[in-house]
């Protein structure tokens, strides 16, 4: 016959405190910061891959909104470089970035 190991449900949930309590020490080393999240729209149906490699590299995220609209949500200050850099015949005054949120944002 063979034996086998009786678990306790007092044990199991004493690892479990254990587990979370790492967990808790783990999180609060890391420093939490907000973040500002803005955003622009624009007309364009297509996204060239340029764009997309942009976007993932500076964590711009791409959305799509009502009237065939493309929006873009990121920091300000990276919105403005992507403007100006794959929309230059925009004026600065024709592109609206715009609050959206904050975030917080664990490093």
């Amino acid at each position: 016959m063979s034996q086998r190991k009786k678990v306790h449900s007092d044990s199991l949930a004493g690892q479990l405190d254990i587990l979370i309590s790492r967990l808790v020490q783990k999180s609060a080393g890391k420093c939490r910061s907000r973040r500002q999240i803005y955003g622009f729209r624009v007309y364009i149906l297509d996204i060239n891959e340029e764009m997309r490699m942009f976007c993932r590299k500076e964590r711009i995220s791409i959305g799509y909104a009502r009237f065939m609209e493309t929006e873009f949500r990121g920091e300000k200050d990276l919105l403005i470089a992507f403007v100006k850099r794959f929309f230059p015949a925009m004026q600065e005054n024709e592109v609206r970035i715009c609050y959206l949120y904050d975030t917080e944002i664990y490093e």
